[in-house]
C-alpha cells in the first residue's frame, strides 16, 4: 500500500467536546479503536488525548496522595491484583488500599516487598489493616488475616477498575503498552469516578 505524505500537513482541530466523550468512553471500559471509529477520530489522535489527559490525572493523583499522607484513619484493606503490560508474560501488581471504604490509592508493580514498601509509605495510617495471606504483609504490627472483611473493598475496587478500563477486562484484546499507560489509564479513572476521596 502506498503511503502518501504530505509537506507541512495542516492539524485538524477537534471541538473540546468530543475530547470530552472520548475520555468519558474511555474510562467506561471502551477501547480506544472503538472510540476512533464511533467518533470519526484518527486513532493516534485518540491516544495523545488520553495520554495528555493522564499525565495531568497522574498529577491529581499524587498531590492528593501528600494530602492525606498524615492521616490516620480506623480501617484499611490491602490486597493487589494482577495484569500486564505488553503481552501476559510481563507480570504487573496493582496495588490497591481502601481507607474506611471510601478513600482509594493504588501502586503499580511487581509483586514483592519492594514494592509493597514503597506503596506503604504513600499512603495514610490506618489503625487497623486487613490483609490476605501474603508473606509481604507479615511485618504489619497492626495486621488482621481474614478471607472476608475489610478487603473485600479491595474487591469490590478491582471488580470496578476491570469494567472501567478495557485493559483490564479478561478476555480482551486491550492491554498496557507501558507501565506509564497503565499509571494514566488508572488515573483518570481515579480522577473521573472519584475514587480517591476528599476530606
Amino acid at each position: 500500500m502506498w503511503k502518501i505524505f504530505v509537506e507541512n500537513p495542516e492539524r485538524r482541530h477537534y471541538p473540546d467536546n468530543l475530547k470530552k466523550i472520548a475520555l468519558r468512553l474511555y474510562t467506561d471500559g471502551v477501547e480506544i479503536a472503538v472510540i476512533a471509529r464511533s467518533l470519526e477520530v484518527p486513532y493516534e489522535t485518540v491516544r495523545s488525548w488520553i495520554r495528555a489527559e493522564g499525565e495531568k490525572a497522574i498529577k491529581k493523583i499524587e498531590s492528593r496522595k501528600k494530602k492525606f499522607q498524615s492521616k490516620v484513619f480506623e480501617r484499611a484493606g490491602l490486597d493487589e491484583m494482577w495484569t500486564y503490560v505488553g503481552k501476559k508474560e510481563n507480570d504487573v501488581w496493582i496495588w490497591t488500599a481502601v481507607f474506611n471504604r471510601d478513600f482509594k490509592f493504588f501502586e503499580i508493580g511487581k509483586r514483592d516487598e519492594n514494592t509493597f514498601w514503597r506503596f506503604y509509605y504513600q499512603i495514610p495510617m490506618a489503625k487497623e489493616i486487613e490483609t490476605d495471606g501474603y508473606r509481604v504483609y507479615e511485618n504489619l504490627e497492626n495486621r488482621k488475616v481474614k478471607k472476608y472483611g475489610y478487603t473485600n473493598w479491595n474487591e469490590g475496587l478491582h471488580s470496578f477498575l476491570r469494567s472501567k478500563l478495557a485493559m483490564l477486562k479478561r478476555k480482551t484484546k486491550a492491554y498496557a503498552k507501558s507501565i506509564r499507560a497503565l499509571y494514566r489509564a488508572l488515573a483518570l479513572v481515579f480522577v473521573r469516578w472519584n475514587l480517591l476521596s476528599t476530606c
